[in-house]
């Protein structure tokens, strides 16, 4: 069945005057056949089997109520609307992404323990940009405001790139190679563990420190916490070992 009705339409153009036009209310084609065949089919009345659609045309003057010359057929490439005949400057006409020749590196949130994946784009050795990963099932791409600012952490002008000691009793700080610190971290730890450690107690074997502890962050994974568990406390005896939280 097809339903007809008319409409007013009013259009503020001294160009164009638009006129009341039938909108007509057709089935959708049967599966299977063309836009002339549905016309054809409705045409004669006969039934058409499938779902609902609307078309409408307005007349026009334009166009002399033919609605096959309504349709302006716009070339993939018209010269009018080609960039370089717009009122663009060149910088504008230019602009690309910052992120064009970017490497995509995978990475966590440093902050939390939900772990949330990240993707941070290095250009020229230099981090430019961290975003979220989409593809994660954790965040789907998104940050919260701490995790969207990890970036700024990265790269910050204030941020302190060198090793500063500040021996006991001392009231200022002293620039120190990562080397010297490494070694000095190495050799406190060991001294630490010969006070503490414990080999025997009531003639039973114990072999572990009792001065000293482990505390990770919270983007340790379950292989770094393996490590960890082996050393500290296989290798040097530490009893508690916590972090944060594990992903």
């Amino acid at each position: 069945m097809t339903l007809t009705f008319t409409i007013a339409i009013c259009v503020l153009d001294v160009a164009s005057f638009f006129t009341v036009v039938p909108i007509m209310v057709s089935p959708p084609r049967e599966r299977g056949a063309s836009d002339s065949q549905s016309t054809k089919l409705a045409a004669r009345g006969q039934r058409v089997n499938y779902s609902r659609h609307l078309t409408a045309h307005v007349a026009c003057s334009r166009c002399g109520g033919n609605p096959m010359s309504a349709k302006r057929k716009v070339p993939a490439r018209d010269p009018e609307r080609a960039s370089v005949n717009q009122p663009f400057s060149p910088n504008s006409v230019n602009k690309r992404s910052r992120l064009q020749g970017a490497t995509e590196v995978h990475s966590v949130c440093p902050y939390c323990a939900v772990g949330c994946s990240q993707l941070v784009y290095v250009k020229g050795g230099k981090v430019i940009d961290i975003e979220g990963n989409p593809e994660s099932p954790i965040n789907e791409g998104t940050l919260c405001p701490k995790g969207a600012n990890t970036f700024q952490l990265n790269v910050n002008p204030h941020r302190i790139k060198h090793v500063l000691y500040r021996a006991p009793y001392s009231n200022h700080w002293e620039r120190k190679p990562l080397e010297w610190a490494m070694a000095r971290i190495a050799q406190r730890a060991m001294d630490a563990r010969e006070e503490g450690f414990v080999e025997t107690r009531d003639g039973k074997i114990l072999n572990h420190v009792t001065n000293m502890m482990s505390l990770g962050g919270a983007t340790m994974d379950n292989e770094e916490n393996y490590l960890i568990k082996k050393l500290f406390n296989g290798g040097l005896g530490i009893i508690p070992i916590e972090n944060q939280a594990r992903i």
